[in-house]
């Protein structure tokens, strides 16, 4: 059903209406108008402003310390989900969308317009766009604080990661394309997610570059899948 996903992670707090309807406003100003919303699978209830505010606010889960927040377009399919904390142990909130290659082929430019100006509105310091098989080939476990998710066919890397990994060497580098974007960097390892589904090279050759210490260990997770990895990352 789903084969590709955007993620973004951040910071910032989302938790007020301002910030709610802001990335709302990004689908309906691309015609992507949702059906139905909740905050778990299966979704039932028909998508609505004031139920979407109140799942986002957090009024009625962990006494407002923290929310999630699912929407879901049928055609062409689409299925987000915005989650934050207030609590020490969780640093990054997260938005993340999920859908497949058709709804790709079919929005792909309205895609990237909503990850571009997602990452300016919650002041993003972290986000991708991939297939679901190199996310998960590269997958390890652990949270963004832990160690990089990896190198994807699309990433924005925030100031943060950019001061992190030396901004220099990242421009450097030779990203199919790359852009300024944010204060950040907005990099493409290749034309389109769909090369890079059965070629690990490019991915594999990016993290050699940026230091192979910040991102998941594969050898390890094949003896110990379930253990968190802790590698170098920026000291938050």
């Amino acid at each position: 059903m789903y084969n590709m996903v955007i993620s973004l992670h951040f910071r910032s707090n989302i938790a007020n209406g301002k910030t709610a309807n802001a990335i709302l406003e990004l689908f309906n100003d691309v015609g992507l108008n949702f059906d139905l919303c909740g905050q778990a699978e299966p979704l039932r209830t028909p998508f609505n402003r004031d139920d979407i505010l109140s799942f986002w606010m957090g009024s009625n889960t962990f006494n407002g310390r923290a929310a999630s927040v699912m929407f879901k377009k049928k055609k062409p399919l689409l299925l987000g989900q915005v989650s934050w904390w207030e609590v020490p142990l969780r640093k990054y909130n997260n938005i993340t969308l999920l859908f497949n290659h058709l709804t790709l082929n079919k929005i792909n430019s309205e895609l990237k317009s909503i990850f571009n100006s997602c990452i300016c509105i919650v002041d993003a310091d972290y986000g991708y766009i991939s297939h679901l098989g190199p996310q998960e080939r590269q997958h390890v476990t652990g949270r963004l604080e832990d160690r990089m998710p990896g190198i994807f066919w699309c990433n924005y890397f925030g100031p943060m990661f950019l001061d992190f990994f030396g901004a220099k060497r990242m421009f450097d580098y030779e990203w199919y394309d790359k852009f300024a974007h944010h204060n950040g960097l907005l990099t493409y390892l290749a034309e389109d997610p769909f090369v890079l589904v059965d070629n690990e090279i490019p991915e594999e050759k990016a993290k050699q570059y940026l230091g192979s210490k910040s991102f998941g260990d594969l050898d390890l997770k094949q003896s110990h899948p379930f253990e968190t990895q802790v590698r170098e990352m920026p000291i938050l």
